[in-house]
């Protein structure tokens, strides 16, 4: 398995299923299953990951991506997991799920089944200390709704948003109602 030359983690495959990672020291893992791209920057600006007309960027140092079958996408992050920013860019309509893992496999935070349609963009922000805390505004989700560059809505989460959190949390945003075929 090629691994940049500045990777000083170890990584064994399972070689059954080339998704499953077995074992890695440090770091953690963002993953997300959908008809989306998922981008995740750095406090540098750096990125990694495909951006919304399919560039792929792999910027961030240490960092790489793990697997893309084209429907699921999984990426190491070296250092704090919680110390990035993520964002997931819809290609088509359909639901997503979106996690992010300590490379000792707890979860940390997840997103299932949420409704997307092509062209919205979710942006994932986590303040490490009120997701330990258990906080309900420990992930700051930014929303923009029509693709437009501009984020329309946000909601906040305890680090594991549902279809149901948006259903409660996205009402009305500017007078105008939005409806959850509009996430």
């Amino acid at each position: 398995v090629g691994l940049p030359a500045n990777n000083l983690t170890a990584v064994v495959y399972n070689l059954t299923d080339t998704n499953d990672i077995t074992s890695v020291s440090g770091g953690g893992f963002a993953a997300l299953d959908c008809p989306a791209d998922l981008v995740i920057t750095d406090a540098d600006g750096n990125k990694l990951g495909y951006d919304a007309d399919g560039n792929f960027f792999s910027e961030i140092p240490g960092a790489y991506q793990v697997f893309d079958d084209g429907e699921a996408e999984k990426y190491y992050l070296p250092g704090n997991v919680l110390d990035y920013t993520y964002f997931v860019i819809a290609k088509d309509e359909g639901t997503y799920n979106f996690t992010i893992k300590e490379a000792s496999g707890e979860e940390l935070v997840a997103s299932h089944d949420i409704i997307i349609e092509g062209g919205q963009v979710f942006g994932y922000e986590i303040d490490e200390e009120k997701l330990e805390d258990g906080d309900a505004d420990a992930v700051v989700v930014s929303i923009d709704t029509d693709g437009d560059g501009e984020f329309d809505l946000q909601l906040e989460d305890d680090g594991h948003l549902v279809i149901e959190d948006v259903a409660e949390n996205v009402e009305v945003y500017d007078g105008d109602e939005v409806s959850l075929s509009g996430i």
